[in-house]
């Protein structure tokens, strides 16, 4: 991999909220740029909650299609009956309910990205006409008579043992080789636990921010805890439990009990991890070290917000109707002397700032009512960061 890749590594660790320093992950990001420029079939593995739509995203921004549809479709959602008319579409009078022609995820993401989670919940039927389309982008929907073709690279993902579904007669070993072209598979937060304390300390100072308060800090008895936990649910796991604690506790110092009330399972001392040991032998360097990486990922994150800030206000300028006002003469010297304050700003100055800050809170409004007043949402549509978006929510009073 070229230097200037594995210096992208970390910037986009940054835009897409990964932390950690677990070679794994870096690894793992690592695949994923080098095989974006190519149209070859990826296979993402890894337990429920570890991150794989953030790889499939990684790969779609850094590829070709960047500019086209991405769709993410959940595969274990879709009832069996009309899995085959998600994905391919249907025609009218096809089946009892379908009173129009529809359709499907992969006409609708023709030259963009596709991405099928949980791959391994397709009834094998579909999985026939799947590796048709892999083969030659041809597919057929339901109730038609002719083919149609689409051009869509396929990104799917799962966690379950494909090679053990394929011994059990549930996944087709054809279509497991073709997806698998170049295999990436992202570890459960367990075998990371040394993220843990920096993953814990984002999700708290991300959402301390996001609810303007103060963000909770754990004792160092607890931080083993935590690290010592196996996370069944992985990162996931860990996010929505330092958003129940930050809600919910008072005190913003989080002690190995609140910490054991919380997980009811969580080790105790003597377990993988000695908490006196650990407490009496800090990692003095380890601290540093996280520390650093938290205040570097802050800066940058305010200089990429700043960026992003200066760059819409430069397109709104650009692309504003600007109002036509005409000058004003200039008045006798003799009545500026006379006069009390006078304020230099023209007309024009003044209307043409309450026109782009109209504009810009108009694009604000259009984008959470697009997005039913979803932040996230609307933060993706606007290409903003979500801490933006609530920063103007704020500002504009929405």
């Amino acid at each position: 991999m070229t230097s200037e890749k594995k210096q992208k590594i970390p910037e986009i660790k940054l835009r897409h909220g990964i932390a950690g320093t677990s070679p794994a992950i870096d690894r793992a990001i690592e695949i994923a740029l080098k095989v974006a420029s190519t149209d070859l079939s990826v296979l993402i593995t890894g337990e429920n909650g570890v991150g794989k739509e953030n790889i499939a995203h990684i790969i779609m921004e850094n590829s070709t299609r960047k500019f086209k549809k991405f769709i993410s479709v959940n595969c274990g959602a879709i009832p069996p009956g009309t899995v085959d008319s998600e994905l391919f579409g249907h025609k009218k009078g096809a089946f009892s309910g379908a009173i129009e022609n529809r359709k499907g995820y992969f006409e609708e993401a023709d030259g963009g990205t596709l991405f099928l989670d949980e791959i391994g919940e397709l009834p094998l039927e579909t999985q026939v006409r799947l590796l048709r389309v892999l083969e030659n982008g041809e597919y057929t929907p339901v109730g038609a008579s002719t083919s149609s073709f689409t051009n869509v690279r396929i990104i799917a993902a799962t966690n379950a043992d494909l090679n053990g579904k394929v011994k059990e007669g549930k996944f087709r070993p054809d279509l497991l080789y073709r997806l698998n072209t170049v295999p990436i598979v992202l570890p459960p937060l367990r075998e990371r636990s040394e993220d843990i304390p920096i993953l814990v300390t984002k999700f708290a100072e991300d959402l301390a921010e996001k609810r303007q308060c103060s963000s909770i800090e754990f004792t160092p008895e607890a931080m083993t805890a935590l690290k010592a936990y196996t996370w069944p649910g992985n990162i996931r796991q860990l996010k929505h439990f330092v958003e129940n604690i930050t809600i919910v506790e008072s005190e913003r110092k989080i002690s190995l009990e609140t910490v054991k009330s919380y997980l009811q399972d969580a080790p105790q001392a003597g377990d993988r991890y000695d908490v006196t040991v650990a407490q009496a032998q800090p990692d003095a360097g380890f601290q540093y070290y996280h520390e650093a990486i938290i205040s570097y990922i802050h800066k940058l994150e305010q200089e990429v917000n700043t960026l992003k800030d200066a760059v819409q206000n430069l397109y709104i300028q650009q692309h504003a109707e600007r109002p036509i006002v005409p000058a004003l003469p200039e008045p006798p010297a003799a009545q500026i002397e006379d006069t009390e304050a006078v304020d230099v700003t023209t007309t024009a100055e003044v209307e043409e700032k309450r026109t782009l800050d109209e504009i810009e809170r108009d694009r604000y409004i259009n984008a959470l009512e697009k997005c039913n007043g979803n932040r996230k949402d609307a933060a993706k549509e606007l290409g903003r960061s979500e801490r933006t978006v609530y920063r103007k929510i704020k500002e504009y009073g929405l």
